[in-house]
């Protein structure tokens, strides 16, 4: 599965190991953009979290997925692939967000 980074949109920023933000991410072999993909650097290290929604069962707060593949091959190649290449992305960006402020 290839994936484009597209763009990142920063919601906090500590430092440039430690920031978070929503990434913008594009899935060439769907033709599919996917946005809203949460970003979290914590000590240089990148976690990426799905775009998610919240909601009740049983009287118990959810999160639940709102895209995921059937096939979890798939969907663990989905999050592979969004994770590759992902810091160099990230640095970029962040370059061009430091330098427009």
């Amino acid at each position: 599965m290839k994936i484009e980074h597209v763009a990142f949109y920063v919601r906090t920023f500590k430092d440039p190991k430690n920031f978070t933000g929503s990434l913008h991410v594009y899935i060439c072999d769907y033709g599919m953009d996917l946005k809203g993909i949460n970003c979290k650097i914590k000590k240089g290290v990148a976690y990426v979290d799905l775009p998610y929604g919240i909601g009740e069962d049983d009287g118990k707060k959810i999160k639940f997925p709102l895209i995921s593949f059937c096939d979890a091959k798939k969907h663990k190649d989905l999050i592979t692939q969004i994770r590759r290449n992902l810091m160099p992305f990230l640095i970029e960006e962040m370059k061009s967000e430091t330098l427009s402020k």
